[in-house]
């Protein structure tokens, strides 16, 4: 029994779009969206052509849960729109961990945890980093960095300042 040489992915690309040309068309940020079990289906198929030995038969589907949040991880749409307090309570298991992973001191992440002390931005993004995140992951990251922005902009356009004021003030 001989083995099959290995296709490289550039020669298994130039097939593929040989012989289906209008494959050059597809907006695959759309199909993916749109479709969320068949990105399941091929990340369970890179999963399984990565891993080893193939096993023959049906692959197993990925939890649509798991697909949608690697998904939204690869386009840069990762976000939580929980609190701090809440977010870190889905993503883990104690202050401990969270303490011996980012550096941060114990006492510190007690109290960011526990919702008695604001993080920082510094500390958003260590944690975050630790987790395999974005910054950006954070909510309260988010608001302070569209807050950070509209203060330059308002701080630059005083009379905009004034303007928005009087309209908020009423």
């Amino acid at each position: 029994m001989t083995k099959n040489k290995p296709i490289s992915w550039e020669d298994k690309e130039r097939r593929i779009m040989d012989s289906n040309p209008e494959a050059l068309n597809v907006s695959w940020h759309n199909v993916l969206r749109d479709n969320p079990d068949m990105f399941s289906r091929i990340i369970a198929d890179v999963i399984k052509s990565c891993g080893g030995e193939a096993k023959p038969g049906k692959r197993p589907s990925l939890d649509r849960k798991d697909a949608a949040a690697i998904y939204n991880k690869i386009i840069g749409e990762d976000f939580s729109e929980h609190t701090f307090v809440e977010t870190m309570s889905f993503i883990s298991t104690s202050a401990k961990a969270v303490a011996e992973l980012s550096g941060l001191p114990l006492s510190r992440v007690r109290r960011l945890l526990n919702g008695s002390l604001e993080p920082s931005f510094e500390e958003m993004e260590t944690i975050a980093k630790v987790y395999h995140k974005e910054p950006s992951y954070f909510i309260e990251y988010r608001v302070g960095f569209v807050c950070t922005v509209i203060d330059a902009y308002l701080m630059d356009s005083p009379e905009t300042a004034t303007a928005w004021f009087l309209k908020l003030r009423g």
